[in-house]
């Protein structure tokens, strides 16, 4: 545009700038429509996650109801255990000894063993959900970076990379001299 006279320099920068005004309000257009798939994307894995964390939080209580109803039954068959050796004790004189105590005891400590035992694999199973639950969610999250990424797209179309600081590739540009 230097080697053009001076008096046709407005006229030919009005065409340059009518000729740029449909593809900037194309970008526009485009870099709008890229920011509300983002925020639907966004937005869909918010609730995805949300989703996520319910059904982790059910399989959370109902494990811990499951595990409040066997320690219960565990329990109750222990008393109806002890009942019975009881009186099998008692029918054969042997209520007052201590052997009778001790078998009885033995009952006892195999019940509690049991409810511990099943405790432990309970808060193990839940400890997995509560991992699986991050390793999803980190996922999700470099899914949406990534995503984020793709979607930013430099003026002529193509896919380019996240520019920190606005620190833009020139290479881009290069269309518009």
């Amino acid at each position: 545009m230097a080697a053009l006279a001076p008096a046709l320099l407005p006229i030919a920068g009005s065409a340059a700038t009518s000729a740029l005004a449909p593809a900037a309000g194309s970008l526009l257009t485009g870099g709008l429509g890229v920011l509300a798939n983002a925020y639907a994307s966004r937005t869909a894995q918010k609730q995805a996650a949300a989703q996520q964390q319910q059904a982790a939080a059910l399989k959370i209580a109902e494990l811990e109801k499951q595990r409040s109803i066997d320690e219960r039954r565990k329990r109750d068959a222990l008393k109806r255990e002890q009942a019975r050796r009881r009186a099998r004790f008692g029918a054969a004189g042997l209520l007052a000894s201590h052997s009778a105590d001790a078998v009885l005891e033995g009952l006892r400590q195999q019940t509690e063993q049991s409810i511990m035992d099943a405790r432990e694999a309970d808060q193990l199973s839940i400890r997995n959900i509560n991992q699986q639950l991050s390793a999803d969610r980190r996922t999700a999250r470099r899914g949406a970076r990534a995503t984020r990424q793709r979607s930013l797209l430099d003026p002529i179309g193509r896919v380019g990379e996240a520019w920190p600081d606005n620190n833009f590739p020139r290479r881009s540009w290069t269309y518009l001299r």
